[in-house]
């Protein structure tokens, strides 16, 4: 598994997962618009609409996202 999302009551949550031994970028479809932060630092990373892209993932690394609609 390289992306996962669950659905909570009030949020979804999106776990990416870069499994190379490079950098790479992630492009996630969402089923609705949302704002989206980063869980860890909690970093509002803005509203996003149809697809969401996270650019330059460490290699052997992982990003875990709320959304909210």
């Amino acid at each position: 598994m390289q992306i996962g999302m669950i659905k909570l009551a009030d949020a979804r949550m999106i776990a990416i997962f870069n499994w190379k031994d490079q950098p790479a970028t992630f492009s996630i479809r969402l089923p609705e618009a949302s704002h989206i932060s980063d869980f860890w630092t909690g970093q509002s990373l803005g509203r996003h609409d149809g697809v969401f892209t996270v650019k330059d993932v460490p290699s052997r690394s992982g990003r875990l996202f709320r959304c909210e609609a």
